[in-house]
């Protein structure tokens, strides 16, 4: 949906963005890989770490590249029991969805209700879960309308109000802020995958990086609680 990339084109280059003008003096040639959602929402900046004569650069990887390739840290999404390395977040999925969206298909009172909402579909965050949880473990998963395969862009469609996100409150945390996404009948399960370090133990600026990195992630987890709490 048009409107849908713009906005997360627009979220990825604004405030919450990394600076290219903000990443001197933070690392000497530390080169880490990481997801475009992800690496936008880091609060990175010339505070972040106080190494001198350095400097960060972030790379996203192609979707089908095994390895960070000359990445001294790499930051996966996926399966990290099968592939070890350290959890940085343990992500819950919760269903989100937009107040525009809800003005416009009426009352929802109920976890039932969600068969009749309009779900966005992505193979990155199946619904069985959800269905499961909502006692509708029969529900099949949505065969129509657009197939996302971004995390940042499937929120970026809910807030468009193009329908229901099965959404992670650690990366809607932005539009869980605003009101523009809100969770809906108090559902959430554990997230299938994690977000991960697959570097073993990372040396020099690159643990230094992974430290910074661990504490930012602990505090999302906390946002995020804190944001469904008050608003599910």
């Amino acid at each position: 949906p048009g409107d849908a990339v713009d906005g997360y084109i627009t979220h990825l280059a604004g405030e919450k963005a990394v600076k290219a003008d903000k990443l001197v003096s933070l690392f000497c040639a530390l080169v880490v890989t990481v997801t475009p959602l992800v690496g936008a929402l880091w609060p990175v900046d010339g505070d972040t770490v106080s190494a001198e004569g350095a400097t960060l650069v972030l790379s996203v990887p192609y979707v089908d590249q095994g390895s960070g390739g000359d990445a001294q840290l790499e930051v996966r999404h996926g399966d990290r029991a099968a592939h070890g390395g350290d959890c940085l977040m343990q992500d819950v999925l919760v269903p989100l969805a937009s107040p525009a969206l809800l003005a416009r298909v009426g009352p929802v009172a109920k976890a039932a209700d969600l068969a009749r909402l309009p779900l966005l579909r992505t193979p990155l965050e199946p619904w069985a879960p959800l269905f499961e949880a909502a006692g509708l473990a029969a529900l099949e998963e949505p065969a129509q309308g657009p197939r996302l395969v971004d995390l940042g862009l499937v929120l970026e469609a809910a807030a468009c109000a193009q329908g229901v996100a099965p959404g992670r409150p650690t990366l809607a945390r932005v539009w869980l802020r605003s009101g523009g996404l809100v969770p809906l009948f108090g559902l959430s399960v554990p997230a299938r995958t994690q977000y991960y370090i697959a570097t073993a133990s990372p040396q020099g600026a690159a643990a230094e990086f992974a430290a910074w990195l661990r504490q930012v992630c602990r505090e999302a987890e906390y946002e995020a609680a804190e944001l469904i709490s008050r608003t599910g």
